[in-house]
């Protein structure tokens, strides 16, 4: 009989660099929305003691930044540019802005206002995923919890629009496929084609 050496899962690939290239995270947890489908499930105030402050997330993102990051994601829990969100934010992207790295925001949109647009110029390095569940108001305005959304979302879009910021790189639209809204993909999909912005769709994460 005769016994082979064990071959390590990753003979063959060489020194596997001790790297991190994206990182998704979350800032806050407060939103003005209630989607029911939403993990965090704040009730729209999250003051858990078992958040990481914005005094903290310097330290962790420098550890990502020297394990060679390239790319943070801001998702999830709360709205980045809800009042209570928006200046740690801004901190975060400016720290971002600092290390060369960049940033996409998942966003409601619809706090996008013109005061916000003149500070994001500043920060050229950063992409906008919008909430776009439903074009339908009422099937979107219920899905959040929130009447007038749908309005005040297409109104922030167009602005950015406007802007330019639809060059296929600093805008696009992110939905969950759910019971509501799967006949409207297609037209979510020509929607985003025709504007120039990044199409994200994704199936709801059980909670």
């Amino acid at each position: 009989m005769v016994l082979e050496d064990k071959v390590s899962a990753h003979e063959g690939l060489g020194e596997l660099p001790n790297s991190l290239k994206e990182l998704w995270f979350e800032i806050g947890g407060s939103c003005h929305l209630s989607c029911y489908y939403c993990f965090a499930n704040s009730g729209g105030i999250d003051r858990s003691k078992d958040n990481v402050t914005i005094d903290q997330v310097p330290k962790y993102l420098n550890q990502f930044s020297e394990m060679g990051g390239e790319r943070i994601a801001v998702v999830g829990a709360g709205e980045p540019f809800h009042a209570r969100n928006i200046e740690d934010t801004f901190q975060v992207l400016n720290w971002a802005k600092g290390k060369k790295i960049t940033t996409t925001i998942f966003t409601t949109g619809d706090l996008i206002s013109e005061d916000v647009l003149l500070r994001l110029n500043s920060y050229p390095d950063i992409t906008l995923l919008v909430k776009y569940n439903s074009q339908k108001p009422k099937t979107q305005d219920a899905m959040v919890g929130n009447s007038g959304y749908t309005a005040r979302r297409d109104k922030a879009m167009a602005l950015l629009m406007k802007r330019g910021y639809n060059d296929g790189k600093r805008l696009g639209i992110v939905t969950s496929i759910l019971e509501e809204n799967p006949e409207e993909m297609p037209t979510l999909f020509r929607y985003a084609r025709d504007n120039n912005l990044i199409f994200d769709a994704d199936n709801p994460i059980p909670r």
